[in-house]
């Protein structure tokens, strides 16, 4: 039997919001499971090379083609990256927020997109004028890759499958009542596959 639910979440990321966890132990799990952790370097959706869990430096130098590290280091690695993230969040968002919403918040903006495109995107803007249901469903907008569609499957060069966004399958329309209680609102996360994301720029 799948360990998914049907709406995407795994059972560990929910037993985790249902039991209470941090939002670092969300965050690591939901990014563990959805970034996968490389410790040979690999080239991301947009054509970065990357290592661990999305890394595109380790160190202050940048991740290069024939990288390798060892569990260990991308332990470390990714604990730097998840901080980074979470801080952010706790940094400029200016309305409270549950520990599963921090932990969506951090691996969809900064994490995903990246600071520069959040601070200037409605999805920010919506989300600290408190309108959390209209930040949220700005996040569906996030579908190309480098003028890519990332709706559309793909074969990569390795012979994986890579298919829809990640991002859009947090819509916010798409829960039930109780699983919006369970999630906190946008407390997140909807719509899983195991594919590397690819969402960096908003539709029209």
């Amino acid at each position: 039997m799948s360990r998914k639910l049907h709406y995407g979440l795994s059972v560990a990321v929910l037993a985790l919001i249902a039991t209470g966890a941090s939002a670092p132990e969300i965050l690591d799990q939901f990014l563990d499971e959805k970034e996968g952790n490389h410790t040979t370097a690999y080239r991301d959706g947009a054509g970065i090379w990357t290592i661990c869990r999305g890394a595109i430096m380790v160190d202050g130098k940048p991740v290069v083609p024939g990288m390798k590290l060892s569990k260990e280091k991308c332990a470390q690695v990714n604990a730097i990256e998840r901080d980074k993230a979470l801080a952010w969040v706790e940094k400029n968002i200016k309305l409270p927020l549950t520990e599963p919403q921090k932990a969506g918040i951090a691996s969809f903006c900064p994490y995903n997109i990246g600071p520069s495109k959040c601070f200037t995107s409605t999805f920010y803007r919506k989300l600290n004028a408190g309108d959390r249901k209209g930040g949220c469903a700005e996040i569906r907008r996030w579908i190309y890759d480098g003028g890519r569609d990332c709706r559309i499957a793909q074969i990569t060069v390795t012979g994986r499958y890579r298919g829809v966004t990640r991002r859009a399958r947090w819509r916010a329309g798409e829960l039930t009542d109780k699983q919006n209680i369970l999630l906190k609102k946008c407390g997140l996360l909807t719509r899983t596959d195991n594919t590397k994301s690819c969402e960096l720029t908003k539709t029209k």
